[in-house]
């Protein structure tokens, strides 16, 4: 058996949106200011081995840390954030996933 795809990555959030609007013709997401985001991965051959994210182009950091987006209420500005979730498998084959969306309070 080969394996040469990384994980599939999952992101979910701690609510539903408040709303969606379109941001440079793509429907984004709405949240309030207390959302928290819950990310995972699932590989079909060897299992995930390491889930990181990084915040508007910012430090690419470990999920599993104190501090992730699951563990503290993040995201509490109101404006558009861009978060991009990488996860490897065991065997060192990894995919991205990208995700836009605004933080509202109304």
């Amino acid at each position: 058996m080969v394996d040469n795809k990384g994980p599939e990555v999952y992101i979910n959030f701690s609510i539903k949106p408040i709303r969606t609007e379109t941001h440079e013709s793509e429907l984004i997401e709405v949240y309030p200011p207390y959302v928290k985001m819950y990310i995972g991965a699932t590989d079909q051959q060897c299992g995930t081995k390491s889930i990181h994210y990084s915040i508007d182009g910012g430090t690419r950091k470990n999920y599993t840390s104190s501090g992730s987006p699951a563990d503290v209420e993040l995201f509490q500005e109101e404006k558009l954030y861009s978060v991009v979730v990488e996860a490897t498998d065991k065997l060192g084959n990894s995919s991205q996933r990208p995700i836009t969306f605004r933080i509202a309070k109304k």
